[in-house]
């Protein structure tokens, strides 16, 4: 009789660390298999998002081309024409008017434009997410309405063009356009994107543009 409770007793606690073991070892090896897999897909993406990436060489405008700018605005307004015809440098004095609050975790700076492959492509500068430099490179599409760029990059991460990551992107980018009002990235660029023509960009004469 001695035996047999002794035999049960032991049963029951082998069946009880056995129980315990595998509460404790599965989910163990099941997070270890999660952190591995996790660190191999997301590992890429995070360097790059990290890694900073500087502004290309761009036509940065001068006092004067601000005064220009003011120019051919007046004389739009004069000869009520709808076009505006700018140099690269003094659209990049055109878009020091896009001025936007911290939103959505990032703090914008300023916005710059450049020509690559004969096409208009804008840099966001600025700061968030933990990254002190956080700079945003976009291409819209001219052909569709949308506001919500075609090309996106966040430092030298580019986001796919499907999947999880487009979707937290197209959110975050509908959220930062908005912000400021008459002078949001909506307003500013992306209602009226600029057409390239040589060193030329034209652009239409917007009631933002008007002082």
């Amino acid at each position: 009789m001695l035996n047999a409770n002794t035999k049960k007793k032991s049963t029951f606690i082998k069946l009880a660390v056995s129980g315990i073991g595998c509460f404790i070892i599965y989910p163990a090896i099941l997070l270890v298999i999660v952190a591995i897999i996790g660190f191999l897909v997301f590992s890429y993406p995070y360097k790059a998002f990290s890694s900073a990436v500087l502004l290309p060489e761009l036509e940065l405008p001068s006092d004067d081309d601000f005064w220009k700018l003011q120019e051919k605005e007046l004389d739009t307004e004069v000869e009520n024409s709808g076009d505006l015809l700018l140099s690269f440098a003094e659209y990049n004095a055109y878009l020091n008017r896009v001025n936007v609050p911290p939103c959505c975790g990032y703090a914008l700076q300023r916005v710059r434009f450049t020509r690559e492959n004969s096409e208009p492509v804008f840099y966001l500068a600025g700061s968030g997410f933990m990254q002190k430099i956080l700079n945003i490179r976009i291409e819209f599409n001219k052909d569709s309405n949308s506001s919500i760029p075609k090309v996106v990059s966040y430092n030298k991460f580019r986001v796919p063009q499907s999947g999880i990551s487009k979707k937290i992107s197209d959110m975050f980018l509908t959220k930062l356009f908005e912000c400021g009002g008459e002078k949001s990235i909506n307003k500013i660029i992306a209602a009226n994107l600029p057409e390239i023509s040589g060193d030329t960009v034209k652009i239409k004469r917007l009631s933002a543009l008007k002082k």
